[in-house]
């Protein structure tokens, strides 16, 4: 921004005035809160987009026998700084005690800027090694399929996509030499559990048995449950019994055990696939 001001007289106290009110009335000036109004969004949208790009490339790479590569973002760090910079030159000498035409004047010229500097750092970590077989080839724990179906999701949409069997019951797979369709006892069983849970009649729980977490499947027991008998006679499970303990396997190994041989997020990848 520059100004030229000229006149018989222009003291320093007003020329300093002069150059604040430039530089204050700049109109390319931004403050720190309305930029972290407008990056935080931007920021969060620019993550959603990518990392749904990332999972459908995944999922076609998997489609078609490549390596899933995934880069995460560990760390976005956006430094937005303000510089204000001002210059004022005074040039002329000093006017006579009475204006007279003819007598010499003073001047001034003023120049100020606003410059915003923004410097965001973005580190990515790539998911190899330890990580990569953690999170991508670990089997999911059991009970995070019941902990999907207590947060609302369907039961039969939560069953079909997480698990292998289900108490010795398989479910089906679509890839490799395993392929083959489910059992219909497996889908039988998901949808009696999937009308329990509409019903309100399926809940779960964490009890701490021996320094681990345990889950427990409780199941309402009705006067008159015709379903609840059929889903206990295809799984096997004692007919006095309504809380069933939740383990990792392919068949259970008590009366009162719930089996889920759960996939790994590979897996389920593939699946979609």
């Amino acid at each position: 921004m520059v100004a030229i001001f000229q006149g018989q007289t222009l003291s320093a106290r007003k020329a300093f005035s002069l150059v604040l009110a430039a530089l204050c009335l700049s109109g390319c000036s931004m403050n720190g809160p309305k930029i972290m109004r407008q990056e935080r969004i931007t920021y969060g949208d620019a993550m959603s987009e990518s990392w749904k790009e990332q999972m459908l490339l995944n999922v076609v790479r998997l489609r078609y026998g490549d390596t899933p590569v995934f880069l995460d973002p560990t760390s976005i760090i956006s430094q937005v700084a303000t510089v204000y910079e001002g210059d004022l030159t005074v040039t002329g000498t000093t006017p006579l005690p009475v204006p007279m035409i003819g007598a010499p004047s003073a001047g001034a010229t003023l120049l100020g800027r606003n410059v915003i500097e923004n410097r965001p750092t973005v580190t990515y970590s790539p998911l190899v090694g330890d990580r990569f077989t953690h999170s991508m080839l670990t089997p999911l724990p059991p009970h995070v399929s019941l902990e999907y179906a207590q947060a609302g999701y369907p039961v039969e949409a939560v069953f079909r996509t997480l698990l292998f069997s289900l108490n010795g019951l398989q479910n089906q797979r679509s890839i490799g030499l395993l392929k083959h369709e489910a059992d219909p006892r497996f889908i039988k069983v998901v949808k009696i559990m999937g009308e329990l849970q509409r019903q309100g009649n399926i809940a779960t729980r964490l009890e701490k048995k021996e320094k681990n977490d345990v889950a427990v499947l409780v199941i309402r027991q009705e006067q008159d449950s015709p379903k609840f008998d059929e889903l206990r006679q295809l799984l096997g499970w004692d007919k006095n019994t309504s809380e069933f303990n939740v383990v990792y396997g392919n068949r259970p190994m008590a009366k009162n055990e719930l089996a889920l041989l759960t996939r790994s997020l590979n897996d389920i990848l593939f699946e979609f696939a």
